[in-house]
């Protein structure tokens, strides 16, 4: 949604490049295309265009703060850094609060008209000393996908919502004081802050505290029956889906739609809202690949349920170039997320030609409903499914987000809510697994894992979707294929680095030699 920069130091005049955070601020300038903040120690100003700042005069005497913002307005139009004089704050906010509304009449500021605003209010209405003590519990009510960072007399705070769905990281030196930033730079050597732990950076004294958060945990099952255990799934689904959509009607919605159960599940959820969005696929090919299945299936239900679906046909000829791109965007050359990404980008960019707004994605899908191979060959399925969450910002979010955002697009994931996951974590198994089968077959599934294949996963999701959807039994029972499978991204991968004599993950590692 935006991009975050700040630097603070208690000696910033000493410390501050004027080359180097313009060239940090280019680099995630990206991320907002409704303008760009601009802190330094003389004004906070908002640009329309990032060209009209002048990094080179910026003045930074008598200060301990410079702050930069790309703005990429969804709901209300809120220009950052937001300032607060009188309690000596600013905010830098990256994401959206959804429950900001409930919350700003809960606490008292109801004229509000933005999740920025309110969380200035919000962090101020605390003395300093209940931030330090009690960042935790101040933060644990917030449901939303989001980054902050909110500076309060010396003190820096950073956080993030406690999945990790937008990113940010940060740099702490004694040469530099500390940086913050929203996406990975080799400029110099960051680290992520940890969705599970709040940062508090001290500006006099140059000393970096972590304070943990609490994160989801293990509850008593549901003993709900079964019907009234899929009503639930789907009223918090819908809820979810809802909250996610774009309160401004001049936006533009698009689906990463695959044809799978999860993404068909959010198209037809959008459908009977009446919601005006539009599908959008990839698919490799050459004259020796098979069609891709997720362009079948995305295809066939996009004419069945008069859906607005556009594709992409990427050749293995051009696929080099896009796969450099994506090596770059994300900064790894990890053969997993690079394949997984490599559709996902070329779909985005398609969108961005209809300058679409707002991405929504079916990850999650997976973690919470049971869907990867492992949660069949576990113990405990809802801890499998926990353990996956705990991870999910390393493996799948921030590549999802740094892609859509090189497109200028918010991604929005439902399926990650937080109040979906709660009552999720609390499922039988037996809604989620065939756990009869899975039984079966445990014995013989490390010699033979292509009996993974007769167990259904997603059970629940599945039923809800047939009941309340209509969904045909061909579409909500598909087994899905990885992203990079069903698009046949992979062959091509597979194609390329076999014409120049190498395995996968040598060729991904020679590309990004030559970047």
């Amino acid at each position: 949604m935006c991009g975050i920069l700040g630097i603070f130091s208690s000696n910033l005049n000493s410390v501050f490049n004027n080359y180097e955070f313009e060239s940090l601020a280019n680099s995630i300038s990206h991320r907002g295309k409704s303008g760009f903040g601009m802190l330094d120690s003389s004004s906070n100003k908002f640009y329309k265009k990032f060209e009209d700042i002048d990094f080179k005069n910026m003045i930074v005497n008598n200060s301990n703060q410079v702050m930069f913002h790309a703005l990429h307005s969804i709901t209300e139009f809120t220009k950052q850094p937001l300032e607060n004089s009188f309690k000596k704050s600013i905010v830098l906010f990256n994401g959206e609060i959804y429950n900001f509304k409930e919350l700003s009449k809960k606490y008292g500021f109801e004229s509000v008209e933005s999740d920025t605003l309110f969380l200035q209010k919000y962090l101020d209405s605390f003395s300093i000393d209940e931030l330090l003590n009690n960042m935790p519990k101040i933060v644990e009510g917030l449901n939303g996908d989001f980054a902050i960072c909110y500076k309060r007399e010396d003190y820096v705070f950073m956080l993030r919502d406690n999945l990790g769905v937008k990113p940010l990281f940060y740099h702490y030196s004694d040469e530099k004081g500390c940086i913050v930033i929203s996406e990975k730079t080799n400029v110099f050597e960051i680290t992520e802050v940890n969705p599970r732990e709040i940062v508090i950076f001290n500006v006099e004294t140059k000393s970096i505290t972590k304070v943990s958060r609490n994160f989801y945990g293990l509850m008593d099952e549901v003993l709900d029956l079964e019907n009234k255990i899929q009503e639930k799934v789907w009223d918090l689904l819908v809820e979810s889906i809802k909250k996610r959509i774009p309160q401004n009607s001049n936006k533009k919605i698009g689906v990463l739609f695959s044809g799978g159960i999860d993404s068909t599940v959010i198209v037809l959820i959008l459908k009977q809202l009446g919601i005006k969005f539009t599908c959008y696929s990839a698919k490799c090919s050459s004259n020796s690949l098979e069609e891709a299945d997720d362009f079948i299936y995305a295809q066939r239900i996009s004419k069945q349920y008069n859906l607005d679906f556009k594709y992409v046909d990427i050749d293995v000829k051009e696929l080099e170039n896009l796969t450099k791109d994506v090596i770059s965007i994300i900064d790894d050359t990890n053969y997993i997320k690079v394949s997984v990404a490599l559709p996902f980008l070329a779909s985005c960019r398609l969108a961005q030609e209809d300058e679409i707004d707002v991405m929504f994605s079916g990850l999650g899908s997976e973690e919470i409903f049971a869907g990867y191979r492992r949660h069949k060959q576990c113990d405990n399925v809802n801890l499998e499914c926990l353990e996956g969450l705990k991870i999910l910002h390393e493996r799948d979010l921030y590549r999802d987000d740094v892609i859509t955002m090189s497109c200028t697009q918010e991604l929005r994931v439902p399926f990650l809510d937080k109040e979906l996951i709660d009552y999720c974590l609390k499922i039988p198994a037996k809604y989620k697994l065939d756990v009869e089968k899975v039984k079966e077959i445990k014995n013989e599934v490390y010699k033979k894992p292509y009996l993974n294949a007769l167990v259904q996963n997603k059970i629940i999701l599945r039923e809800c979707a047939k009941r309340f959807l209509n969904l045909e039994d061909e579409y909500a029972n598909r087994l899905k294929k990885a992203a990079q499978y069903g698009s046949k991204f992979d062959k091509g991968l597979l194609r390329l680095a076999k014409d120049k004599n190498m395995n996968k993950e040598d060729y991904l590692k020679s590309l990004n030699n030559i970047q």
